[in-house]
C-alpha cells in the first residue's frame, strides 16, 4: 500500500487543518486527466453551499501515466488518499460522503467502494449519500464492429495504446484476482463487494452524453442496452433552463425491463452501440451479463445533448474548458445535489 501525502492544492488547506464541513465530496478524474478539470464544477458547488460541503479533487493518479496502470491499481490509490483526507481533516469522524467521477474515474470510484466495502469502511466512516459520474463507460468502452472503421480503430487504438487499463476497457483482461474474469464484469457481479458496495448509496446518477462523445457511447455510459435518442435526433427536447440537459421519459427503463432487461435487447437493434450480439460469444456474453446485472440497480439518468463542438462532448460534460458549453450541466448536478 502506497503512503499518500498530501500536497499543497487548493481543494487542500496547506496547512491541513481540521474542516468544520459533516460532507464530503471526492472527485476523481479520468485517463490522464487532472484537478482542473472540476474548476466550474468545485466554483459552483462553493457558490451555492459555501462550506456545508468540502469538496476534495483526488490527486493520487494525477501524475502523467498512473491512470494507464489500471482500474484496480487506480482503486486502491484512491482509497489510501480518501481515508487519509477522512484522517487528517476530518479527524475521522463520522461524515457524509458523496463520489463524482469523470469517465474512467467512475470506475476507479467504483473499484475503490469495493474496496471500503470489503475493509468495513464503508458503513463505520461514512453516511453514503450518493454516487455520480459523468460521461463513464461502465460496460467498457466497446464499440460495434460493424458500425464503422472508426470504431474499429478506436477498440485498436484502445488497446495498443492505453497499456493494462485500455484491456480492461475493451474487457480483454484476464484478471487472477477475480478467476481469470475481467474486472469490470467482476465489478458487475451481483456477489461481489463492488456491486454491494455501490447498492449501498442511495443514489446513483448517470449523466451520458446522447451523441458526440467519441471515447464513451451513451449505452456504456448510462448502463442502457439501446440509444433512445439516435431513434429520431430531431424529436431531442432540452430544457429551458439547462439547454444541454435532455428533457425526456426515455431516461429510465421500464418495471418490465427491470424485471427482465434481456427481454428487450434485441441483437438487430440498429441503436444498439454495444456488440452484445451471440456471435461474439464469451464477449458478448460479458457484455450482455454487465448490463442485466447493473440494470438491476436503480439508477437516475441524466442525458446530455451537445451539438456545438463536433467530438468535444466527453469533456464538455463537465464544461472542460470552461469557455466552451456545459456550464449548465454542471449547474443541473448542483441543483440537484442533496445535503
Amino acid at each position: 500500500h502506497m503512503e499518500i501525502t498530501l500536497p499543497i492544492h487548493d481543494a487542500l488547506p496547506s496547512h491541513h487543518e481540521p474542516v468544520s464541513s459533516h460532507h464530503l465530496v471526492f472527485c476523481q478524474h479520468g485517463l490522464d486527466g487532472n484537478t482542473e478539470n472540476w474548476e466550474i464544477f468545485i466554483e459552483k458547488l462553493k457558490l451555492k453551499f459555501g462550506d456545508d460541503v468540502y469538496v476534495h479533487l483526488g490527486i493520487a493518479n494525477e501524475e502523467p501515466g498512473l491512470t494507464r496502470e489500471g482500474i484496480d491499481v487506480c482503486g486502491e490509490r484512491l482509497v489510501g488518499e480518501l481515508m487519509k483526507v477522512h484522517q487528517v481533516l476530518f479527524q475521522s469522524r463520522r461524515i457524509k460522503l458523496t463520489l463524482v467521477g469523470h469517465s474512467l474515474g467512475g470506475l476507479i470510484l467504483r473499484y475503490a467502494i469495493g474496496l471500503l466495502h470489503q475493509r468495513g469502511k464503508l458503513d463505520s466512516a461514512f453516511d453514503l449519500q450518493a454516487y455520480y459520474s459523468f460521461a463513464t463507460p461502465h460496460i467498457g468502452g466497446v464499440r460495434k464492429k460493424e458500425s464503422g472503421f472508426f470504431n474499429a480503430v478506436a477498440n485498436f487504438v484502445m488497446s495498443k495504446i492505453l497499456d493494462r487499463v485500455g484491456q480492461q476497457l475493451l474487457v480483454a483482461d484476464k484478471d487472477p484476482n477475480f478467476g481469470n474474469s475481467p474486472i469490470l464484469v467482476a465489478m458487475s457481479n451481483p456477489k461481489s463487494s463492488f456491486y454491494q458496495g455501490l447498492a449501498k448509496f442511495p443514489r446513483r446518477v448517470l449523466y451520458s452524453n446522447v451523441v458526440h462523445d467519441l471515447s464513451v457511447p451513451y449505452c456504456t455510459s448510462a448502463i442502457y442496452h439501446i440509444n433512445p435518442y439516435t431513434i429520431n435526433e430531431s424529436d431531442i427536447k432540452t430544457s429551458k433552463r439547462y439547454p444541454h440537459v435532455v428533457e425526456s421519459e426515455k431516461r429510465s427503463p421500464s418495471a418490465q425491463e427491470h424485471k427482465d432487461p434481456c427481454v428487450h435487447i434485441q441483437n438487430s437493434d440498429p441503436n444498439m452501440e454495444i456488440d452484445i450480439s451471440n456471435s461474439t460469444g464469451e464477449h458478448g456474453a460479458h457484455l450482455k451479463q454487465m448490463l442485466v446485472d447493473l440494470q438491476m440497480l436503480e439508477w437516475e439518468r441524466v442525458a446530455c445533448y451537445f451539438t456545438e463542438v463536433p467530438g468535444m462532448a466527453h469533456f464538455l460534460i463537465l464544461n472542460q474548458p470552461p469557455m466552451l458549453p456545459g456550464e449548465d450541466v454542471v449547474q443541473h448536478f448542483v441543483d440537484n445535489f442533496q445535503l
